[in-house]
């Protein structure tokens, strides 16, 4: 063997060791390439693109977002709207914006792939809902949200007495169940699905009963559930006939939730 022999007696072959040395570093880095891989790819698509401007940061904490261009309406036009966003020196037109995606952003985007992959033109895709379905869906969320965490602020001032500016939010607070609880009306209380009215085939091997107003709204508004998953969890086959059932059953609440039905949908067949 090349090399020099040490006290026991044994062969030291430096080139080979170089080699075992040199191979190990390689496994390890592919590794670590590998590894780090869906990192990068994870930091990349936090980078908002190009036409969003420079200020906003890359966030993976962020999580999902959508792309949109802000606008306004013209003052003394008859609807006229222009972009509203922000314009830095030099630039041509404003900066479009970024804001959470949320369920029906991934719906819409799921709907658009089954589109894409049934061959239809991009060009004539209809969206599952409307804007201003999204947008009641959004705002009753919001609501929530605001209404829920309002009533601990509530709690907390009746402990530590009156501070000023108090009584805005105590008015806000309560124009905004008032709003809530209008819109709940709305909802009402029928079913959104029956399974007498729809075909045992149709049905799923588990299904064990009625998918209600109330709950529909809140798993996909509340929950960021999708209609399959809605449909999944009371036991019902998630199928194309069926989803599509359920999609227009929530687009007909979002509308009277508006206020442009007379009530919500009782049941579907």
């Amino acid at each position: 063997m090349n090399g020099k022999h040490n006290k026991l007696g044994f062969g030291f072959d430096r080139s080979m060791s170089e080699r075992l040395v040199a191979e190990h570093r390689e496994r390890v880095a592919a590794r670590l390439n590998e590894t780090d891989a869906p990192m990068r790819a994870l930091n990349a698509a936090a980078i908002p693109p190009d036409i969003c401007g420079p200020e906003i940061p890359a966030s993976p904490a962020r999580g999902a977002y959508r792309v949109f261009r802000p606008v306004e309406i013209v003052p003394g036009s008859r609807g006229t709207a222009r972009p509203s966003g922000y314009q830095g020196p030099g630039e041509l037109r404003p900066r479009a914006a970024i804001a959470k995606a949320d369920v029906f952003d991934a719906m819409r985007a799921d709907a658009y792939r089954r589109h894409e992959a049934a061959g239809g033109d991009p060009e004539l895709f209809i969206p599952p809902f409307t804007p201003g379905q999204e947008q009641v869906g959004r705002d009753y969320r919001d609501l929530t949200e605001r209404h829920e965490a309002g009533g601990m602020k509530c709690a907390s001032l009746e402990t530590i007495g009156k501070g000023g500016g108090q009584g805005e939010f105590i008015d806000a607070f309560i124009a905004e169940g008032m709003r809530l609880a209008w819109m709940v009306n709305r909802i009402g209380v029928g079913a959104a699905m029956e399974v007498r009215r729809v075909r045992p085939s149709k049905r799923g091997v588990r299904a064990r009963g009625v998918i209600l107003n109330r709950t529909l709204v809140d798993m996909v508004c509340l929950g960021d559930r999708s209609l399959s998953d809605v449909l999944k969890a009371h036991g019902w086959a998630a199928k194309g006939d069926t989803r599509e059932a359920l999609r227009k059953t929530l687009a007909s609440i979002l509308d009277c939730m508006r206020g442009y039905t007379l009530r919500a949908p009782q049941d579907m067949s």
